[in-house]
């Protein structure tokens, strides 16, 4: 299966623990990527993506809603503000694009302006721990970390919707089928903290 890497490092690996002990004869392989592993071409028989239009020839069922918001250090937002012609918060970016890009907008903190540079969403993550600015992350990632805290009035956001998915060949598999609901079934329980009501997913 192929799952998006910050998926499979904060949420996936204790549910799929759960999976090889309930079915010890099925044979997993993870494949943490970015990208979108090719189900036409068996490259995986199973995908979460976080996408809008899933290619229609795909079975899968739609996951329950992934949740962002902006984040940063204690200190950092004890010292910073966030709205109005006194901003002077940073976001912490992707690249040098993001800087003539208008997405933050579209943000409940549209007045702050575009900060240091760090394209790996890990790094991040340290970033903003350490004081550098906020940053634009999932929430089942960022409420769990006792050193991050959301921008007072930054709100929760939805991107992309969250899709599981499987070719129609492979989806004639019973051991497809199971996973396939087990996995979908272990993501459904876990929908509060996903959604970023701020639950541990511990």
């Amino acid at each position: 299966m192929s799952v998006p890497p910050l998926l499979a490092q904060h949420v996936m690996m204790p549910i799929l623990a759960d999976f090889m002990q309930a079915y010890p004869a099925i044979d997993l392989q993870v494949i943490s990527t970015m990208g979108f592993s090719d189900l036409d071409r068996q490259h995986a028989d199973i995908a979460i993506r976080f996408q809008h239009n899933p290619d229609p020839h795909l079975v899968g069922r739609r996951l329950p809603e992934v949740a962002y918001s902006v984040y940063a250090s204690a200190e950092y937002i004890a010292r910073h503000s966030f709205q109005g012609p006194k901003a002077d918060a940073e976001w912490i970016i992707w690249s040098e694009n993001d800087r003539a890009s208008s997405w933050f907008r579209g943000t409940a903190l549209p007045d702050c302006r575009t900060g240091p540079i760090v394209p790996d969403p890990m790094a991040q993550i340290a970033a903003a721990r350490a004081g550098l600015g906020m940053v634009y992350i999932l929430c089942f990632i960022a409420d769990a970390d006792p050193a991050l805290q959301r921008v007072p009035g930054a709100g929760v956001m939805q991107d992309r919707p969250a899709w599981i998915l499987s070719h129609p060949d492979a989806r004639s598999s019973q051991r497809v089928r199971v996973c396939v609901n087990f996995l979908s079934e272990a993501l459904f329980r876990l929908r509060p903290a996903l959604a970023g009501a701020q639950s541990d997913l511990a």
